[in-house]
């Protein structure tokens, strides 16, 4: 057994905890400032190689967003509000979940685990939509449906492949995929 990899595989595993616990303590008084910002940043420059924070979705997001705000150096009670959103939403992953969404005529694609219920009555539903279904996530996909409760490993970064997948896509220009939850498209019916 390969005792580096395993742990080297723990200490990121651990440190992307302990970045969720340094947001959540930064979102804790419901403010941001740009001292906590440029903490945020030093904090994932210093505990995660370049690699590794491309590697996971979550720290690339909140070192993208953060990276982003002290850029720009507008640290506007508006700037700052919407940093604070963008923390909060991967905190609690809605930051994936696109509104106002018109499946007619569409292909999707879906994560396993969703349409437990009525799943026959579902698929007729969406026959009568004109949409189409792949068991597969391809660029040509409009919509990945999404489980409604989520997953509790996402909390650890671990978001599936699909998912992984679809946000690597939706920074294509190339493509306009949207990822929706389960209960988002049963709306859209």
């Amino acid at each position: 057994m390969d005792t580096y990899h395993f742990n080297e595989k723990r200490i990121i595993q651990r440190d992307i905890d302990e970045l969720i616990g340094v947001c959540r303590g930064i979102l804790a008084d419901d403010l941001v400032n740009k001292d906590e910002a440029y903490f945020v940043l030093s904090w994932i420059e210093e505990k995660f190689l370049k690699e590794n924070i491309q590697k996971n979705f979550l720290v690339n997001y909140i070192y993208e967003a953060t990276y982003e705000i002290l850029e720009k150096k507008d640290f506007s009670s508006e700037s700052l509000n919407k940093y604070k959103n963008k923390l909060k939403k991967i905190m609690s992953l809605d930051v994936i979940l696109d509104k106002d969404v018109s499946i007619k005529n569409n292909t999707i694609c879906c994560c396993s685990g969703i349409f437990a219920k009525d799943k026959s009555i579902i698929k007729q539903k969406l026959k009568e939509k004109n949409i189409t279904i792949k068991n597969r996530l391809t660029l040509d996909v409009n919509y990945l449906i999404i489980g409604s409760y989520g997953n509790p490993e996402w909390k650890h970064g671990a978001y599936g492949n699909k998912i992984e997948d679809a946000i690597k896509y939706r920074k294509r220009p190339d493509t306009d995929m949207l990822i929706i939850s389960e209960q988002e498209l049963l709306k859209n019916l």
